[in-house]
């Protein structure tokens, strides 16, 4: 999977377990990606290590300023802070005996994602566009950050092959302020309007 920071070809992931003082578990999950944060799996292990020390003992239903103190210490280390915080939420609201999504709302039960698309040939972005649409998922991410002539002909193809379909843009740091613009002024030259831009610059 390439992005405009880098190449991985596995992830290497945490599972958190939060056991509460009634029994209840709760399970959350570090996705470190290094290209993007510098993260690893050995830092994300010992940050949610440190995060645990931090908390235990403490009451689960503070989890907004269990948090803050987390981040406060392990500023640096966003996925273990993510891992700990799903944990520690999905133990207390199966304490509750309540869904997580009916303990911040009850809104909906179903969400909406999308399909991220790598730095990709045009081709190949044509084909996994194809693929995602087929899956009758309507907005597409798509990875660019790099030669700017690549990534107007990937993000051109994705467009062909999907249409009817919103489309994303996520340079990574990519890009330098004006690479940023000159990338959105080509796609609108092509009748291409992205819902948005995400992280362009560094």
């Amino acid at each position: 999977f390439t992005i405009a920071t880098g190449t991985t070809s596995e992830v290497r992931n945490v599972l958190i377990t939060i056991t509460l003082a009634d029994g209840s578990i709760g399970y959350g999950e570090c996705a470190p990606f290094t290209p993007s944060t510098g993260e690893t799996q050995e830092t994300a292990l010992s940050a949610a290590q440190g995060c645990a020390d931090l908390i235990k003992g403490r009451d689960a239903a503070h989890w907004r300023s269990l948090s803050k103190l987390m981040r406060s210490v392990y500023f640096s280390q966003g996925t273990a802070i993510a891992g700990t915080e799903m944990a520690l939420l999905d133990a207390l609201t199966r304490s509750y005996s309540i869904p997580l999504y009916v303990f911040f709302g009850g809104a909906s039960t179903s969400i909406e994602t999308d399909m991220s698309i790598p730095m990709v040939t045009p081709e190949r972005g044509y084909e996994l566009a194809k693929e995602t649409v087929a899956r009758g998922i309507t907005s597409i991410k798509v990875k660019v950050g790099g030669d700017l002539r690549d990534d107007v002909a990937r993000v051109e193809a994705i467009r062909e092959g999907a249409p009817n379909v919103g489309l994303t843009l996520d340079a990574n740091q990519g890009y330098t302020a004006n690479e940023a613009l000159i990338c959105l002024e080509a796609l609108d030259n092509r009748d291409i309007r992205p819902m948005l831009l995400e992280q362009p610059v560094h």
